[in-house]
């Protein structure tokens, strides 16, 4: 079943939610999901799913939607969201919306590290262009799934974001 997906939010570990339109999403990967029943807390049961993958790009004009805040430092601070994600490697989880569906899917990254802040899965690469790459994987690189030659070539580039739209 083909899907178009409206837009996707990041979840960061301080609770700021990053909304990309699904125009500004070029790669989108996500492997082997768990879904699991739970107990969160005192008579609250939960359903979650939780990725062992995540890898995504981002067009830098994701950048450009100035009515957006975000709350890292104060309140009244605007910030560029690709360069927060960059800042901080503490992606928790993403609602993916598709089109002409209600509910979103949250989906929960893989997470690792002494700091509960810094998820040491999580991996980003801003190319030239201010174009963002994102993995979230336990042994998987950047490298391993973009070629980084292709992206940083402005004609190349050009194509396969020409490809997305």
């Amino acid at each position: 079943m083909q899907e178009q997906i409206d837009k996707i939010e990041i979840v960061l570990e301080n609770c700021e939610i990053i909304t990309i339109k699904g125009e500004y999403i070029g790669d989108l990967d996500i492997k082997d999901i768990r879904y699991s029943i739970g107990r969160i807390g005192c008579n609250y049961i939960d359903e979650a799913y939780t990725c062992e993958h995540f890898s995504m790009s981002i067009n830098n004009d994701a950048s450009l939607d100035d009515k957006v805040k975000f709350t890292l430092g104060d309140v009244d601070e605007r910030r560029n969201p690709l360069e927060r994600i960059m800042q901080r490697n503490d992606i928790v989880s993403i609602y993916v919306y598709f089109k002409d569906k209600k509910q979103p899917k949250e989906i929960y990254m893989p997470w690792d590290g002494d700091d509960d802040q810094d998820n040491e899965y999580q991996k980003t690469y801003m190319n030239q262009f201010g174009d963002l790459y994102i993995v979230v994987d336990r042994e998987a690189d950047i490298k391993d799934f973009f070629d980084l030659e292709t992206i940083e070539d402005k004609e190349c580039r050009d194509v396969l974001w020409d490809m997305f739209k």
